[in-house]
């Protein structure tokens, strides 16, 4: 249609004006589902747009549920026959917010934990811990489907794995255990064999989507400490050896993606798939990110350095460590909804030394690992991030009041810490009267949001 010229009467004009197409002139139901195309972002930019678009948002349910389960920084779960209606997932959302918040439990069950723990791993429902059964350091593992508000949930115990597993990790929703197993023997010189098994968790037989039962690295170093991690099909193992060092494997495929050297180095930890980082005491401290741009390089790309805040003079930084939530290589069965991979929690607990002893935690929110972050060029070209751009504003540094550096438990925007003894005067003798917390941080929180259902 040609546009009307300036002698064109005024109902041509008109009727040029209506046959314009225009956002809000289709139907209700259509907008809506145009509007269930985005993320929860541009939903509240949309809501923010006019009163019409504000209306439709907060009227319609599925929009609704978008943008409350990114307020819990959840993900939707899998649309499957027979599972919850969007209605009956939203309010079951709503409900567990209000218990959070008032601390109102459905009910209490007990689990029975016996015996020791050597490692512990909790994901997606499932606690398992391991213990050294006896004098040949043969381990035990314990394995408890956690209770849900349906299920009373279940302890399987195997008493016997016929290996010494140094450490451990799971990942329940791709049914798969993977012990580590370190053997040390002497030939001429020291050479230590590690041997990472890869198990069904619900059998302990070989993996059946795993192209070899075993992933394997020889070194001619003593491992003196060694922890692993599962994030979808790649499993990182980080030891210390003569020094700091990190190897990677494709589990199903038995490729090594990655084996290098570390120096400066003190902790690890996976931020996604193909992204992971490193902390170290190098100049005051710092969060090198990496990216394993191409798959079996055996050399990954730094792409970024986040500075810690400068120290105060006389004071040096001694540890580092990190501690982030597991992740989901699949659904769970349960609640419809789990942790979104995107947003994450890592806390990060070290120690200063100057005129006196200071440990801290740090609780900082991070976004895929790559807020405020671009990836250097080719090699190890990489951004200096100073503090005041990526952490000042998400971070919070509270006074250290445990001696467990290892010992804590993360889960999206929420960290739980171990028992700390509260009586006034607490002594060497056991005491089962004595009273004891367990501490729960919880970084999700939005003092400043309206409409919060």
């Amino acid at each position: 249609m040609l546009a009307p010229s300036s002698s064109s009467s005024p109902a041509a004009a008109a009727i040029v004006k209506l046959a314009a197409p225009h956002l809000l002139n289709i139907p209700p139901e259509l907008l809506i589902e145009i509007l269930k195309c985005l993320d929860w972002r541009d939903l509240l930019r949309c809501d923010s747009v006019c009163q019409a678009l504000h209306h439709t948002i907060r009227t319609s349910l599925e929009l609704q549920y978008t943008i409350e389960l990114a307020a819990d920084n959840l993900v939707d779960g899998p649309r499957v026959p027979g599972s919850l209606s969007t209605a009956d997932r939203y309010a079951l959302l709503l409900d567990r917010r209000r218990r959070w918040r008032r601390l109102e439990w459905t009910r209490e069950v007990d689990v029975p934990m016996p015996g020791g723990c050597q490692a512990y791993e909790l994901v997606g429902g499932v606690f398992a811990k391991t213990s050294n059964g006896n004098a040949n350091g043969v381990t035990h593992l314990l394995a408890a489907k956690l209770p849900t508000r349906e299920d009373d949930g279940r302890v399987v115990r195997i008493e016997d794995l016929r290996l010494a597993s140094r450490d451990f990790a799971i990942d329940p929703s791709q049914d798969l255990l993977a012990l580590v197993d370190i053997d040390d023997s002497y030939v001429g010189v020291v050479f230590v064999n590690i041997t990472v098994h890869l198990l069904s968790l619900t059998t302990l037989r070989p993996h059946p989507l795993a192209l070899s039962p075993q992933l394997t690295l020889t070194t001619p170093f003593h491992i003196a400490s060694c922890f692993i991690q599962i994030v979808g099909s790649t499993i990182g193992m980080f030891f210390w050896q003569h020094g700091p060092a990190l190897v990677m494997w494709d589990w199903k495929s038995a490729e090594r993606i990655l084996s290098v050297g570390l120096n400066e180095a003190w902790d690890f930890g996976f931020l996604g798939e193909k992204t992971f980082m490193l902390t170290s005491l190098r100049e005051g401290g710092g969060i090198w990110v990496y990216s394993l741009k191409y798959k079996y390089n055996l050399k990954p790309t730094l792409v970024a350095v986040l500075q810690l805040p400068r120290l105060k003079p006389g004071v040096t930084l001694t540890h580092f460590q990190t501690h982030s939530s597991p992740f989901l290589g699949g659904e769970m069965d349960g609640f419809p909804g789990r942790t979104s991979n995107d947003c994450e929690t890592l806390d990060e607990n070290h120690t200063e030394h100057g005129e006196r002893t200071n440990g801290s935690n740090g609780g900082g929110t991070k976004r895929g690992g790559r807020k405020g972050v671009s990836e250097g060029e080719s090699g190890w070209s990489a951004r200096e991030v100073p503090w005041e751009e990526w952490g000042e504003e998400g971070t919070r540094m509270l006074p250290g009041w445990t001696h467990f550096r290892w010992l804590r438990y993360v889960h999206g925007h929420r960290i739980v810490f171990p028992p700390v003894v509260t009586s006034a005067h607490p002594t060497s003798t056991p005491n089962p009267n004595r009273k004891k917390s367990i501490f729960m941080l919880d970084f999700n929180v939005h003092p400043k949001r309206r409409n919060d259902p």
